[in-house]
């Protein structure tokens, strides 16, 4: 038997376009202007696009569990084996089946459970693999107590050197 959702906690938000993506047997998905998605944008492309993945990469302010939800309209249901999941490499059950509790259609984006994972303190890597048919993505969402951001794209600049004030030299003897 799965695990019953996680529901409570803070909702931590990251859009599809954000992810990284690798290209599947239809080519690299591709981000759409969707007037219904988050933000007016969703990922395309992914309905059958065997092998693609997206992969967000995110930072714990601390270890624990997190409810792992997806953003997704899929135009037909119901929608079996669809992708694949891992949590830092390992593998996680997800349900085998999704369906559309409203209108079945590529603009209607619904939020469907995937797993509860643990998460480790510092980053995390999640990754989506396409594995049959689905929809389009809109973003992927934590439900958690634990503190869930973006990691940075770009290494912070260091510091300038300090250059100013009296110098002391110790020897490493």
């Amino acid at each position: 038997e799965p695990e019953e959702p996680i529901t409570e906690g803070q909702s931590y938000k990251f859009n599809g376009e954000d992810a990284e993506f690798t290209a599947g047997s239809t080519g690299l998905p591709s981000v759409n202007n969707e007037a219904t998605a988050d933000g007016g944008v969703a990922i395309g492309n992914i309905c059958n696009n065997y092998n693609a993945t997206l992969t967000f990469k995110v930072n714990a302010a601390e270890a624990g569990k997190a409810g792992l939800y997806m953003q997704m309209a899929l135009g037909a249901s119901p929608s079996e084996n669809i992708l694949t999941l891992t949590v830092n490499g390992k593998e996680v059950a997800v349900p085998a089946s999704f369906t559309s509790v409203g209108a079945a259609n590529w603009t209607t984006y619904e939020s469907f459970w995937l797993a509860n994972v643990d998460l480790v303190a510092g980053e995390n890597t999640i990754v989506i693999t396409v594995t049959g048919g689905c929809g389009n993505f809109d973003y992927l969402e934590f439900i958690s107590p634990v503190e869930v951001t973006a990691l940075p794209e770009e290494p912070e600049e260091p510091e300038e050197p300090i250059t100013e004030g009296q110098s002391y030299k110790f020897n490493g003897e």
